[in-house]
């Protein structure tokens, strides 16, 4: 059970707990000993876990949600409510940076010195280019896609915030996030592909990449809690170790017993592929998730963050393992 100094039970308000990631995150936090207000749209959202409670509301308010009077007081907050931008770029746009504000503006008044945890993307880093070295921290952010600019305009509105009101967000940019549960991330299509195709067949690039296991990302979150910023931090979160796409359809296969057959290209054959394709049209076939595991933004270093908070990874083999055991 975790406890505050003063002794009483840790309180939570966590955005977006009833998607693929919130969804392990709350699951966590309520082992852990802790209380969870969930924010949801559906109005008879019920809750079977006692330190559970849904709260009805909706990012795309300017006030999100009906504030408790005398206001809750939560210990930190946990901002993992997004939508893509795969049908409507107007609605994600909404969602991600107007809603971070609009989140903000409802708790203003509890905001100063609460850890406030932010689920930002590596798709703001994506500028289209290949690069020679691995995505870091410092680099500028520079979004082409509408999905990576909602995302990046989410946190300059966090980073404004934090002065006016005086608290320190930890801003996590997500790489390709895996693991069971999830029904349109790019692993899972690739999973679903090599096992229901009698001789698969892929092509892929020359690049290589960094994945996130889906359970990682709690204790990490719970890291940043119980050991608060002391200045507004921007992160990658991502397994450290770097691998290419083909081996990671290997190791699928392998699971499958299945032969695949797989032909990873020279980088200037991909680029003119790619250019290919979207010259077609053919890019808007596949889904965000599946063209972002296909390009070299996933390539990044984590290494700021696992040394800050000494962690250790789940490596792509054993989280592949316990994904395709569920």
């Amino acid at each position: 059970m975790v406890l505050m100094p003063n002794g009483k039970q840790k309180h939570l308000f966590i955005t977006g707990g009833t998607g693929f990631i919130g969804r392990p995150l709350v699951s966590y936090f309520l082992s852990r000993g802790y209380f969870v207000s969930c924010l949801t749209r559906q109005p008879d959202q019920r809750s079977s876990h006692p330190r559970l409670r849904y709260v009805q509301g909706d990012l795309n308010n300017s006030v999100v949600c009906k504030v408790d009077q005398p206001p809750k007081l939560y210990d930190a907050f946990l901002h993992f409510g997004a939508l893509t931008a795969r049908k409507n770029g107007r609605a994600a746009y909404s969602c991600n940076a107007t809603g971070t504000q609009n989140l903000i503006n409802t708790f203003s008044q509890q905001l100063k010195n609460t850890p406030f945890i932010y689920a930002s993307s590596i798709a703001v880093m994506d500028d289209g280019s290949f690069p020679n070295t691995p995505k870091k921290e410092t680099q500028e952010a520079k979004a082409i896609s509408l999905y990576g600019q909602s995302k990046l305009s989410g946190e300059h509105i966090l980073l404004k915030a934090s002065r006016q009101f005086q608290f320190h967000p930890a801003l996590l940019r997500l790489t390709t996030v895996y693991g069971s549960g999830d029904v349109r991330g790019g692993i899972s299509l690739l999973i679903k592909f090599i096992k229901n195709y009698p001789l698969p067949f892929l092509v892929t690039p020359p690049s290589q990449f960094n994945f996130l296991y889906v359970h990682d990302i709690p204790v990490i979150c719970e890291k940043i809690i119980e050991k608060p910023l002391t200045r507004s931090k921007i992160y990658i979160l991502a397994e450290k170790k770097s691998h290419s796409l083909a081996e990671c359809c290997q190791f699928i296969s392998q699971t499958f017993h299945k032969k695949l057959r797989c032909v990873t290209l020279p980088k200037g054959f991909w680029n003119t592929l790619c250019r290919f394709s979207a010259g077609l049209g053919f890019n808007k076939l596949f889904s965000f998730q599946i063209r972002c595991i296909t390009d070299n933004v996933t390539w990044c270093d984590s290494s700021e963050i696992t040394r800050d908070y000494q962690l250790e990874w789940t490596s792509l083999e054993n989280g592949l393992t316990h994904t395709l055991k569920d």
